[in-house]
Formats: structure tokens, C-alpha cells, sequence
């Protein structure tokens, strides 16, 4: 019966090598996570700006609720609705 083990010998990489594949995966994962983190901010601030934009105006009073919904409706772009 053969004791031997059948798998080759591991090769280990020099210890300056895996620092610095260590060290240039580190700096894309902080890449990856900045870029993230900015499109995130972007996105939160899209949202904050479509909800400030959907409010109706202070000075709209409750009954010109639904002629402003009205006008905003009609300003919106229709490729079909020829002029």
C-alpha cells in the first residue's frame, strides 16, 4: 500500500509577494467601497430632491390641490401627444 501522499507540495509565495497582492486587493476593495459609498450619497440625494420637488408649494391652499395636479400632469412629456 503506497503511504505517500499523492498531492503535489505546496508552493508558498515569498513573503514580499503575498504583501503586495495582499496590499493591491486591499487598495481595490477601498476603491470598490468608495465608489459605493458615492453612489449611495448620490442616490440618497436624488430622493431627497424628488421628494422636495414633489411637494406642493406652501402657499397652495387645499383647494388648488387638484388644479396643481392637474398642471403638472399636463407639463409632463408625451412622445405620443403631437402638438
Amino acid at each position: 500500500m503506497n503511504t505517500q501522499s499523492q498531492n503535489p507540495p505546496a508552493t508558498e509565495l515569498e513573503p514580499d509577494a503575498t504583501a503586495e497582492t495582499a496590499g493591491s486587493e486591499s487598495e481595490a476593495l477601498l476603491k470598490d467601497l468608495a465608489e459605493q459609498k458615492d453612489l449611495h450619497l448620490r442616490l440618497a440625494a436624488d430622493f431627497e430632491n424628488f421628494k422636495r420637488r414633489s411637494r406642493l408649494p406652501p402657499h397652495i391652499s387645499k383647494e388648488d390641490e387638484l388644479l396643481w395636479k392637474q398642471l403638472a400632469t399636463q407639463a409632463t412629456f408625451n412622445p405620443r401627444k403631437t402638438a
